[in-house]
């Protein structure tokens, strides 16, 4: 099984300039709605207390709630509409690559 996540917010009105940001928490869904203008998000059904909470706070957003009955997988995206290219995950952390030179030194 691939990632599950909790909420896909969708921003922009245009097709042009539409872009779907996955959440893995309801708690960061909530704060980047009440940050920015969100057309509507997409969360999968279910009666969890978490769950009921994030509907209530959307709902006082005025935000319109799309109900999905299948779980939110990268494989479904498509579904909505939503190009894998046009998925922001905001909660993922960047990688930090860099060199560690191990070598011994010369200490003089």
């Amino acid at each position: 099984m691939g990632e599950v996540f909790k909420a896909i917010v969708i921003e922009g009105r245009s097709h042009n300039d539409k872009r779907s940001y996955a959440f893995e928490g309801f708690s960061a869904a909530l704060a980047f709605m009440q940050s920015k203008k969100s057309e509507m998000v997409i969360v999968e059904f279910s009666v969890e207390t978490d769950t009921l909470d994030f509907y209530d706070a959307v709902k006082a957003l005025r935000v319109p709630i799309i109900f999905s009955a299948n779980r939110l997988e990268p494989s479904q995206f498509a579904a909505f509409g939503i190009g894998r290219a046009d998925v922001v995950y905001p909660e993922r952390r960047k990688k930090i690559e860099s060199f560690a030179d191990y070598r011994p030194r010369l200490v003089r």
